[in-house]
């Protein structure tokens, strides 16, 4: 499975695979017309874009498992929902993901995975066009590995997984966890891909983060 997205300026292509593998690229000399405020706006919408189309391939992917035509598909989804399956779908839309870039250049954040709010710190286009779209994929990979986490975690809440008690409660309440053994201060738990104190400049920048929320 690929699946492909083009932002709406049409500068920039996202690619998909199977796996959550992102490739991005730069149409033509696209990269240099940038500035980080216009740049984060169409990565924020190329995000988005790029999501829904991954969703739906998956979407058919387990349709075609199912053996379903697309009508038939369609009418299972228009049925009823009970509590349980309307309350995990609004707790799986409300996930927050979180990834950053390792030099701090880049902080994506997306709600449901359908809103995307980019940050890119400024100084960050004076980058080689390679150097950036590494610093974005990184960002881009710590993103997805923070949502499956995530939404690992509200299936637990929900549904057996097959999930060891102790592992899926680690997995809930973390920190309840972490008091009930009385291991305050050591490194245990989930923890956000992005350090606490947010997008940091690299040393002698200067710049300060742009940041642009996707519609």
């Amino acid at each position: 499975m690929l699946v492909t997205a083009v932002s709406p300026d049409g500068g920039i292509r996202a690619r998909i695979g199977r796996a959550g593998d992102v490739e991005m690229t730069f149409v033509g000399r696209a990269y240099r017309t940038y500035n980080e405020a216009n740049l984060a706006h169409q990565l924020a919408r190329l995000g988005a874009l790029a999501w829904v189309a991954y969703d739906r391939a998956l979407t058919d992917e387990h349709r075609g498992a199912l053996g379903q035509t697309a009508e038939e598909f369609a009418e299972q989804e228009r049925r009823p929902k009970d509590d349980r399956r309307q309350r995990y779908d609004a707790d799986l839309a409300a996930v927050e993901a979180d990834g950053a870039s390792p030099d701090g250049w880049l902080r994506i954040r997306a709600r449901g995975m359908l809103r995307w709010d980019v940050q890119i710190l400024s100084g960050a286009l004076r980058l080689p066009m390679v150097e950036f779209l590494a610093e974005l994929h990184a960002a881009v990979r710590a993103l997805f590995a923070d949502r499956e986490v995530k939404a690992t975690i509200v299936k637990a809440r929900y549904y057996d997984l097959g999930i060891p008690s102790a592992w899926r409660d680690l997995l809930i309440d973390p920190d309840r966890v972490v008091r009930s053994a009385g291991w305050e201060g050591h490194p245990v738990g989930v923890h956000s891909s992005t350090p606490p104190g947010g997008l940091r400049p690299r040393p002698g920048s200067g710049g300060a983060a742009r940041r642009v929320t996707g519609p």
